[in-house]
């Protein structure tokens, strides 16, 4: 057991695809859009909701009969202006026009979410689509991140799903009372995580809180009510069900010593709190590393952060800060909040001289 302390268009060229579109039994050839280009790996249909039909080729004869350099623009058809609905239908009425937004730069967690619980409960796009009494591809768009979810939709879907406001709590504009809106993110990146690496200069992390010290530090806010204090504790403290699961992630928490030396709440909350911090340690999934004061300046005084790995969508870091925190998936951000982590790893204390030297500030608090 392992304890330490411590994401107009143009002519098409030869072999691009064209979408060969059939009006008032006259047909036209019109490229294919750039979305199929831009995204190899991204599986786009047509839905087809009239007698009207479109399907793709290769090379339709009109577009081998003649030289591709030879063609000008005058020869190409004109796409007809597409309207305001083509977008949230995914093409024209024809067919001929394939308007999809494409994926969002950041995998939204939403979709993740849709698609983790719909594949937990063994139906497919086309079966949960009839539950809810909409389009496969509408549950495409969901989960892939084109298409806004609806209140509605999310209300269904939960039902068909067996959900506990899991999908609810990350629609846009919903918050619950005393949880941030940038807040409302993270908890559902926690619970797909297999790995959360974290630094915190300030206090103990999040999910090694015990109530009184949450309670402690949350009292602090300005303007902070009791009952707005009780609400944001029992919403945070239950972050720490991820260790519950079966599979529960591997989590590795880099501490200052500063933290153990500030007494939030007093010498008996923090007593409590450094003893729930030596038993939390004590699991094989948990790692807490001290680093030591004498270090000095280290890459991790700006603020604390957090670092989520999880099967079947990007990495994210969640960054604190005085205002609200942040959660991303852009590469460049993981990438260099991750180089910070390690920076600061490489000074923390290992595992028989943190938990050494945690007990030591528990005495001095009182514990025998």
């Amino acid at each position: 057991m392992l304890v330490q302390f411590g994401q107009g268009r143009a002519a098409p060229h030869v072999g691009e695809p064209v979408v060969r579109a059939h009006e008032g039994g006259t047909e036209r050839d019109v490229a294919a859009p750039s979305a199929f280009h831009d995204l190899p790996t991204w599986k786009s249909s047509v839905h087809h909701t009239t007698a009207r039909s479109a399907h793709t080729t290769r090379r339709p004869p009109l577009m081998r009969s003649v030289p591709h350099r030879a063609l000008s623009p005058a020869m190409m058809p004109r796409p007809r202006p597409a309207s305001s609905m083509d977008a949230v239908r995914g093409g024209s009425k024809h067919g001929a026009d394939v308007r999809v937004q494409p994926p969002s730069l950041e995998t939204p967690v939403y979709g993740v979410v849709l698609k983790n619980a719909r594949t937990a409960a063994g139906l497919s796009q086309v079966a949960l689509g009839n539950v809810l009494s909409c389009s496969e591809s509408l549950i495409g768009l969901v989960e892939r991140g084109q298409r806004k979810p609806t209140k509605s939709f999310t209300i269904a879907a939960e039902a068909a799903l067996g959900l506990n406001g899991e999908l609810f709590r990350l629609l846009p504009n919903t918050r619950v009372m005393s949880v941030p809106n940038w807040f409302s993110e993270w908890p559902t990146v926690e619970e797909n995580a297999h790995t959360i690496r974290t630094w915190q200069p300030l206090v103990i992390p999040g999910l090694l809180r015990t109530p009184r010290y949450a309670r402690a530090i949350l009292a602090a806010e300005p303007g902070a009510t009791e009952r707005w204090v009780e609400e944001a504790v029992e919403t945070r403290l239950r972050r720490q069900s991820v260790f519950e699961r079966d599979d529960p992630p591997m989590y590795w928490a880099l501490v200052d010593e500063c933290v153990l030396l500030r007494p939030f709440g007093g010498k008996e909350v923090m007593r409590e709190q450094l003893v729930h911090l030596l038993e939390m340690a004590e699991r094989p999934n948990i790692s807490v590393q001290l680093v030591p004061l004498e270090v000095g300046a280290t890459a991790g005084l700006l603020g604390g952060f957090a670092l989520a790995q999880s099967d079947g969508m990007p990495d994210r870091v969640y960054l604190d800060s005085a205002a609200h925190g942040t959660v991303s998936a852009r590469e460049e951000t993981v990438r260099q909040v991750s180089v910070r982590y390690d920076a600061i790893h490489k000074w923390a204390h290992p595992a028989h001289v943190s938990r050494r030297q945690v007990c030591e500030v528990a005495a001095g608090y009182g514990l025998q």
